[in-house]
Parts: C-alpha cells; sequence; structure tokens
C-alpha cells in the first residue's frame, strides 16, 4: 500500500508557486518537515473571502436536506462555516479548484459542511476547535488538483498507475497544506482521510483520529450522495450511509463516526450513545455505477 510519493511533475499552486519539484519523494516524515518549516503569516476569515458567497452550495443538496433541517442546525453549520480562518494563499488555491474543478469545489464545501453538523450535533453546541476541524474537512481533498484531470474525471475503474495517481492526492494535499499551517488538524486530515475504515491510503502510523474518521465520513458520505461521472446518479442518503456502514463492519472499522453521522441525519435529537443502525433496505443506489475502489486497484 502506499505510503510514499515520487513526483512525476513538479507541484505549482494556485498563485503560481513552486511547492515541490519533480523526483520529490514525499512522505510523511517529509510533511512534518515542511509543517517544522512553515511560516507564521497572517490569516483571513473565510467569512471575508470570495468562498463566503458560495457557502449555500452546499446546503442544496439531498443529504443536507436531512443534515440542516431546521434554521437552528442550518444557521449553526454556517456560522461555523464563517469561522475558518486561512492563509491567503490557501485562498488562492481554492479558487483555482474552483476554477478547474467545480464538481470538486463543491465537494470541499459540502464535506466542510457536513463536518460542522456532525460535530455541532454530537456536542449540542459548539465545541472547542470548531474552526480548526470545519477547515480540516474543506482542505481535505485539496492535494486532488494535482492529479490529471482525465484521471479526476475517469468514468470507469482505474488501473493501478492511474489508482496510485489519485492515492498520491493525500500526501500532495498534506504536505501544501503543512506548508503554509505548520501542525494543524487539516494536515493530519488531509493525510488520513481515507484511513477512517481501515483499509485506505496511504499506510499510516497510528491509527485514524477521531477528527481524521469523522471527516473521512464526512467525505465518502458527501461523495455518495453527490453526482460523479462514473455512475448514473447519486445514493439516496440513506443508502450511502448503508453503504458505508457494511464497509465499516466488513472491515471491523469504529462506528462511532457513522453514528455521529447517523445522529445528525435525525436532527441531533436524543443521546448519541444511544444511536443504533437498522436493517439495511433496498433501493435507493444508481443504476449504473462503474466505481472502483483505489484501495482495491492499488493491491
Amino acid at each position: 500500500m502506499l505510503d510514499s510519493a515520487t513526483l512525476q511533475h513538479d507541484i505549482v499552486d494556485g498563485r503560481g508557486v513552486l511547492v515541490a519539484r519533480r523526483g520529490a519523494v514525499v512522505s510523511p516524515a517529509a510533511i512534518r518537515e515542511a509543517a517544522r518549516r512553515a511560516p507564521r503569516g497572517p490569516r483571513r476569515l473565510l467569512a471575508d473571502s470570495f468562498v463566503a458567497q458560495d457557502l449555500r452550495l452546499p446546503l442544496l443538496g439531498a443529504s443536507q436536506e436531512w443534515l440542516l433541517r431546521g434554521p437552528a442546525a442550518e444557521a449553526g453549520t454556517l456560522r461555523a462555516l464563517r469561522a475558518v480562518s486561512l492563509p491567503g494563499p490557501l485562498f488562492d488555491e481554492l479558487s483555482a479548484v474552483k476554477l478547474a474543478d467545480p464538481l470538486r469545489y463543491a465537494h470541499a464545501l459540502s464535506t466542510a459542511a457536513l463536518t460542522a453538523r456532525m460535530l455541532l450535533a454530537a456536542e449540542g453546541a459548539e465545541p472547542p476547535g470548531l474552526p480548526e476541524a470545519v477547515a480540516a474537512g474543506l482542505l481535505h481533498d485539496i492535494g486532488l488538483r494535482q492529479v490529471p484531470v482525465r484521471i479526476r474525471q475517469a468514468t470507469g475503474p482505474l488501473d493501478a498507475a492511474e489508482a496510485r495517481e489519485v492515492a498520491a492526492h493525500t500526501l500532495l494535499g498534506a504536505l501544501y497544506v503543512a506548508s503554509l499551517l505548520g501542525e494543524h488538524p487539516a494536515v493530519e486530515v488531509a493525510l488520513g482521510h481515507h484511513g477512517w475504515a481501515g483499509e485506505g491510503y496511504p499506510r499510516l502510523e497510528a491509527a485514524a483520529s477521531p477528527l481524521v474518521a469523522a471527516v473521512g465520513v464526512a467525505s465518502a458520505f458527501s461523495a455518495l450522495t453527490a453526482p460523479r461521472p462514473f455512475r448514473s446518479g447519486p445514493y439516496e442518503p440513506r443508502a450511502a450511509l448503508d453503504v458505508l456502514v457494511r464497509e465499516a463492519r466488513e472491515s471491523g472499522a469504529d462506528l462511532a463516526p457513522l453514528r455521529m453521522l447517523l445522529h445528525a441525519l435525525r436532527g441531533g435529537e436524543g443521546s448519541l450513545g444511544a444511536v443504533s443502525f437498522s436493517e439495511a433496505r433496498k433501493g435507493g443506489e444508481p443504476e449504473v455505477n462503474r466505481y472502483r475502489g483505489v484501495a482495491a486497484a492499488l493491491r
């Protein structure tokens, strides 16, 4: 399983600034070194950036109709998103993502909104460090802009070489975020969000933290309930949850982040500890689905 990546081309950010040269090896050790050397520059609130005008985009999908029932849930989620604070270059990178890959930009916003709602529903109030956690959701897939367009937009299964290109986005994203934010939850999340169910990539040095797992679930649920080029349509929210629960049980993963998701889907009512999963129901899946997991293609 992938645990480092040798760059096949230069990595250039949204400003045109060189991040890493072709031939460099990106590994967890390299990411830690980038975090150690990161400058402490000024940051800007998301509320004062171009992203603020797009915050209602993730509230329009079918999954959000369940998660954001009621004005209080929506207001709390929007407040958490607006409180995110990032260096200017990361907003430039998000602008580049929006221009080059609107689908991924919408996914970033949706995952951030889902992360905020899951954490708010679990705590019943704003938990400490919420803006940093939501920033991690927003930036978790930032490395995907470095993956060739033909692979990002593939309509069928990936071969092993293409799967390695996709898998490397976790390392590339973590390196870039670390170079600007230093030690920050977004670095760990960018690196490990595909490992929440225990069988993702890259190979992690330790089990996924609760935040990494929560963002991983938010990202997976967001992806399943949104259009993708390799399937005929999105999953319905209930069917998407069933898929994630099945995968977690098959891998022996902790179901805690999925309980957080289901608790949020139920409006955050009652005790999180009392949440249990019912039997999977038929229906709600796309008629055509040509997806093959990246982890499976890497084996």
